[in-house]
């Protein structure tokens, strides 16, 4: 017949599990009851009466064992070790002793009790019995394995082609994993949370294992890391799913890190050349942006915290609005006055019109460890690709650049001039928005006379035919924060003009003027055949004349025929179609209105 201790050999394992789940698993009061019912059955009896002359006799080979003097009574023994599978601690159960003091004696020594209960168990479910010179076979399967010697264990499944940053003590990481042990049994995950885990590393917030395994890592890279017991949880192990003495494997992929002592950084992109003049505190900027996380992941929408104010008007700092890109359509702020997040604010602060950055914001100059809802998480590094469309100050005059003058420029634009001009109409960042080549007919407006927005009215005054100018007209001066047609709100307008025409023109309300002094006698001059008396026709003709030598102008813009028609009935007071002497001459209500006015 086999030793028993080499029947509890064999048992071990099973007896392993099976004390494991009796001790967790199953509520105390099923325990005792149980164990009563245990010690009454006829296997236990059994198990009793043919063991202990055996037990009491063996010696062991392996010098584990240690018998002195008589063994006690196995009844007692099999109660202890149903009792410590019951819910007691084998290390510190206290066993019965014979008359001569301790029975057993082992080493290590709290390995004695533990390993009669697992015989026991095993005596068990063999039913009590097992035949001499049995070969029992087990299938084992080998859960966890490792050595007082071991480290954590890193490897690395792949890394970012470029890393201008990786991870070290006191930074604050942002990182996603799968947690398993060695067996493959998933305990924790980040991603079933749908949330990555934030943690500072070297401060002793997570295991010493994983304090050491995430260093040095990039954004974007993933790892396995393999933690031995006495770096994870230890004898304790972790509730339910990590069990004492448990090696730890970890998948990681590390989202986001910064370090509370991060400050803006900046990456200029591309500046324009000719760039004259940076943006700063007070500018009222447009501009268009991608965001997107240290990983690459583009936000959802666009959020940037106030919504945008008007840039002729202030008022108190608004609600959060969500903008959307994908609306092409820019983010126009105030700079520096807090209507956007504090790095945001900074960022925008000397760029040139035309300019692109890339700017990496950490939370604490962005939405810091509350974020925005469901779109930016808590603690998040932010990274915004910006273009500069425009910006103005509120003070800004229209600016007028001359790019060629004729020689002979005696003759310049005024109010109530006529003129005809090309142009063209872009935004700063040169997207064309109108010409003048675009339409069948000329462009003509008369100065003065509220026809097109008052910066380009001001662009166009003080030219001479042949002259161009670069013309840059700030919101204020255009079509303000609402916009007009194609053009955006709040934009500034970059004009290209030349001047081709000029027809100097009349004050507002007159249809004729003298350009100099009239004829002293005005209607003999008038009356070309003497016949005191002018009709149509001869009106017509003096009048044709004072314009043809200069000494008199027409309102441009209107059919000279009809011009000269509605004079002539203006004199012809008494309608029968000529207009004497006594006509001509000014009424005694009329003086008053027309002193100091050349007309007729």
């Amino acid at each position: 017949m086999r030793s028993p201790w080499s029947v509890a050999s064999d048992c071990w394992w099973t007896s392993l599990w099976i004390g494991t789940i009796y001790r967790n698993i199953v509520p105390e009061k099923l325990k005792q009851r149980i164990l009563s019912d245990i010690i009454s059955t006829e296997a236990f009896i059994r198990t009793e009466r043919s063991l202990t002359p055996a037990m009491t006799e063996a010696k062991p080979s392996s010098a584990r064992w240690v018998w002195v003097d008589s063994s006690p009574g196995w009844t007692e023994v099999f109660r202890a070790c149903v009792s410590v599978n019951a819910g007691g601690s084998p290390s510190r159960h206290t066993w019965p002793t014979g008359a001569s003091g301790q029975v057993v004696r082992a080493s290590p020594a709290s390995s004695v009790h533990a390993d009669v209960c697992m015989l026991m168990t095993c005596v068990l479910l063999t039913g009590g019995v097992i035949p001499p010179d049995a070969v029992l076979v087990y299938d084992v399967l080998l859960l966890d394995v490792w050595n007082a010697e071991d480290k954590v264990d890193i490897r690395t499944i792949s890394k970012p082609s470029s890393c201008n940053r990786t991870t070290a003590s006191s930074d604050f990481i942002r990182y996603h994993y799968n947690g398993t042990l060695l067996s493959g049994e998933a305990f924790d995950s980040s991603h079933s949370r749908n949330a990555t885990y934030d943690t500072y590393l070297g401060q002793g917030d997570i295991i010493k294992g994983m304090d050491e395994g995430l260093l040095g890592m990039c954004v974007g890279e993933r790892r396995i890391v393999i933690v031995p017991p006495f770096l994870a949880y230890g004898e304790t192990g972790s509730g339910t799913l990590v069990p004492p003495q448990a090696t730890l494997v970890f998948d990681v992929l590390l989202v986001d890190v910064f370090n509370p002592k991060d400050d803006l950084i900046v990456e200029v992109k591309e500046v324009p050349d000719g760039c004259t003049r940076r943006s700063a505190v007070g500018d009222y900027i447009r501009y268009h942006y991608n965001g997107s996380f240290q990983d690459g992941t583009a936000f959802d929408s666009r959020y940037l915290g106030m919504d945008r104010p008007s840039s002729e008007c202030r008022s108190n700092k608004p609600t959060p609005v969500f903008i959307s890109y994908q609306r092409n359509s820019t983010y126009n702020t105030y700079i520096g006055l807090g209507y956007v997040i504090q790095g945001m604010d900074k960022a925008l602060q000397g760029l040139c019109v035309g300019e692109k950055r890339r700017i990496t914001i950490p939370p604490h100059l962005a939405y810091g460890e509350t974020g925005v809802g469901e779109l930016i998480p808590s603690s998040a590094v932010l990274v915004f690709d910006i273009h500069v469309i425009d910006f103005h100050n509120p003070k800004d005059p229209v600016q007028i650049k001359v790019i060629h003058k004729p020689e002979d420029c005696s003759l310049t634009s005024e109010a109530d001039d006529l003129i005809q001009y090309r142009y063209n109409c872009s935004l700063m960042d040169g997207t064309l928005l109108y010409s003048s080549d675009h339409f069948d007919s000329p462009s003509f407006t008369t100065l003065g006379a509220d026809k097109v927005i008052p910066g380009l009215e001001k662009g166009l005054s003080g030219m001479c035919v042949g002259e161009r100018r670069e013309v840059v007209v700030p919101p204020h001066w255009g079509h303000g924060e609402n916009g007009a047609g194609g053009v955006p709100r709040s934009a500034v307008l970059f004009f290209q003009l030349e001047l081709v025409e000029l027809q100097k023109g009349v004050p507002e309300g007159f249809m004729f003027v003298w350009l100099g002094d009239g004829p002293d006698a005005l209607f003999p001059a008038m009356d070309l055949n003497g016949d005191k008396e002018v009709p149509l026709e001869e009106f017509s003709a003096f009048i044709r004349l004072q314009v043809e030598e200069g000494k008199g102008r027409l309102r441009p813009g209107v059919d000279p025929d009809r011009i000269i028609r509605d004079m002539f009935n203006n004199q012809d007071q008494n309608k029968d179609g000529k207009v004497t002497e006594d006509e001509l001459s000014p009424r005694e209500d009329d003086k008053a209105e027309k002193t100091g006015r050349d007309e007729l």
